[in-house]
């Protein structure tokens, strides 16, 4: 499989999971730290750069992806919500790669996250020519989620309020869509977490 070089990823890594009580960031799946597994996996797509981005316990969770090969920022905004982290995340794509055509946008507590499921919607991008290809999940379309440098910079506008949805809403009738069932379970409490260990159980 050749690189996507041209196709960058940002894995929005920032939050405090005030609601879970500890980073999970940090929770392990077979030994191996969330945070860890979501970036291996977006580099097992060859697209490059990766960046991720972090915020809160930012000293005691950059150890986890320090050595693989991406960019780490810090978003010291973070406590404003996700928004501010992608725009931190394509204020330095837009400057440092401005040779890009599109981006991804990964959360790091989506467990069920394959290398599969991004290149199914890079090739999902190529093929349909549409600016945003998404994923589908229930009665939800969001992130991971590809977006066409035409929309950079409306995703490095965004504000504390906004994170990828407020723009896949306001193109909603434009975009495509892949299927991605199990996104919808993501990791906020101590019951996803109990949840989250059911599947990889020997």
């Amino acid at each position: 499989m050749g690189a996507n070089k041209n196709i960058g990823i940002i894995v929005l890594a920032a939050g405090a999971s005030s609601r879970l009580g500890h980073p999970k960031q940090l929770v392990e799946l077979n030994g191996i730290p969330l945070l860890r597994k979501i970036t291996e996996i977006a580099i097992n797509t060859r697209c490059t750069p990766i960046v991720v981005v972090l915020g809160a316990y930012f000293n005691k969770i950059k150890p986890t992806v320090e050595k693989l090969p991406v960019h780490i920022l810090k978003n010291k905004k973070w406590e404003t919500g996700m928004g501010s982290s992608i725009a931190s995340g394509m204020g330095f794509l837009i400057k440092k790669h401005p040779q890009l055509k599109a981006v991804i946008l990964l959360v790091c507590d989506q467990y069920f996250l394959s290398e599969k499921i991004i290149l199914e919607l890079i090739s999902t991008w190529e093929k349909t020519g549409k600016n945003i290809v998404a994923s589908q999940y229930g009665e939800t379309i969001g992130v991971p989620a590809i977006f066409s440098k035409e929309l950079f910079n409306e995703l490095k506008r965004l504000d504390s309020t906004g994170g990828a949805k407020k723009i896949i809403n306001r193109y909603d009738n434009q975009i495509g869509t892949i299927l991605f069932q199990q996104g919808s379970f993501d990791l906020d409490t101590e019951k996803d977490l109990s949840d989250l260990n059911k599947p990889f159980r020997k």
